[in-house]
């Protein structure tokens, strides 16, 4: 008894916090390899994971044989990627999905990789944003 209380109490919580009308976000800017860069990107946890909306201005396409790839990135420097674009059609926005708790991965980068089969992040790291701290 006193378990479901405990996990009333907690889901409760959870709910407010979750009940909010507008998902938290993190500002993301262009590094010296695209210095024009700028964007936003949405996050809301779905139930199946957290799903990520990415939007930006200034990101050229992905020239053949390259693409870009978003992470989410620890404190201890543990990157975790959340999904691949090449933005070859266009601006529009770009959603992303994550398996890991943004909350422990505050940092968002964008990579532009090569089509080599390597899934390592790359030295490329063309945008960067990291939550607000609350």
């Amino acid at each position: 008894a006193v378990a479901s209380v405990i996990v009333l109490v907690v889901v409760a919580g959870l709910s407010g916090l979750l009940g909010t009308t507008d998902p938290p976000t993190i500002a993301v800017s262009g590094t010296s390899l695209q210095p024009l860069a700028t964007g936003e990107a949405a996050i809301r946890d779905s139930g199946s994971g957290w799903w990520i909306r990415l939007e930006l201005d200034g990101l050229p396409p992905a020239t053949e044989g390259t693409y870009y790839e978003a992470w989410l990135w620890n404190d201890d420097g543990d990157g975790i990627s959340v999904g691949t674009f090449h933005m070859r059609g266009g601006d529009a926005p770009v959603v992303l999905w994550s398996g890991v708790d943004p909350a422990d991965y505050p940092s968002l980068w964008v990579t532009l990789e090569p089509e080599d089969g390597d899934p390592s992040a790359s030295s490329d790291v063309m945008m960067r944003g990291r939550a607000e701290e609350t």
